[in-house]
C-alpha cells in the first residue's frame, strides 16, 4: 500500500545545524551547545559523565558558579570520598590551589562532625615530608596556630622508635636565627 506520512508542519521544524539556539543536537563532532535547563546523567555501567580534552594544555572541563554558588560541588556516595584527585603520570601536583581576592584563603577545610580532622597529610611510599609550609615575605609565618579553647598546635610522637621526635626544629641559611622562637610578652605563659 501507500505509506500514510504526515508532513503537517514540517517545514517549521528548525534546522538541523550543529550549536544552533533551539536546533536539533545532533551526535557527532558539533559546535558547543549551550542547554539553559541543565543536564543529568546517570550511568550503571560505570562513571555518569566522562570528559577528555584533545587540545594540548587545555582543560578537560572548566565550571563556574554563579554568584555565591561553588564551581563545582562533589558529594560522595555513603562511604566514598567527596573528590579523588591524581596527578599527571609524569609530574605535576594532585591539586593547585590559588585564591584570587585579596585576604581570600587558598584553601579552607573544615573538619566532619566528631572526631574527624579538617586535614590529614600523609608523605608518599617513596619518601617526603607529610606536610611542607614555607611563608612569604619578611614577617609572614610558615604556620600561624591559634584556639579558642584547646591548643593552637598539639604536638606528638606516635611510634616508639628512638628517631621519632614530635617536634625537630632546625634553623638553615647565611641569615636564619633560632629554629624556636618563644615570646610571653602578652602576659601569658609562652612554655
Amino acid at each position: 500500500g501507500i505509506l500514510d506520512v504526515n508532513v503537517k508542519n514540517i517545514n517549521n521544524v528548525v534546522a538541523a545545524t550543529p550549536g544552533a539556539t533551539g536546533g536539533v543536537l545532533i551526535a557527532g563532532t558539533n559546535a558547543a551547545t549551550l542547554f539553559n535547563a541543565g543536564m543529568t546523567f546517570s550511568s550503571t555501567t560505570g562513571a555518569g559523565f566522562i570528559v577528555s580534552s584533545s587540545n594540548a594544555g587545555s582543560p578537560g572541563a572548566s565550571f563556574t558558579g554563579n554568584t555565591t554558588g561553588p564551581g563545582i560541588l562533589s558529594t560522595g556516595g555513603a562511604t566514598g570520598n567527596g573528590m579523588n584527585i591524581f596527578a599527571g603520570a609524569s609530574g605535576g601536583d594532585g591539586m593547585n590551589i590559588t585564591g584570587s581576592y585579596a585576604g581570600g584563603n587558598g584553601l579552607t577545610i573544615t573538619g566532619g562532625v566528631g572526631w574527624g580532622d579538617a586535614l590529614t597529610a600523609i608523605a608518599g611510599a617513596g619518601g617526603g615530608h607529610g606536610f611542607r609550609i614555607m611563608g612569604h615575605g619578611v614577617g609572614n609565618d610558615g604556620i600561624r596556630a591559634g584556639s579558642d579553647g584547646g591548643n593552637g598546635m598539639y604536638f606528638y610522637s606516635q611510634y616508639s622508635s628512638p628517631n621519632g621526635h614530635a617536634l625537630f626544629c632546625q634553623t638553615s641559611g647565611a641569615n636564619a636565627t633560632s629554629a624556636v622562637l618563644f615570646d610571653g610578652s602578652l602576659a601569658n605563659n609562652c612554655v
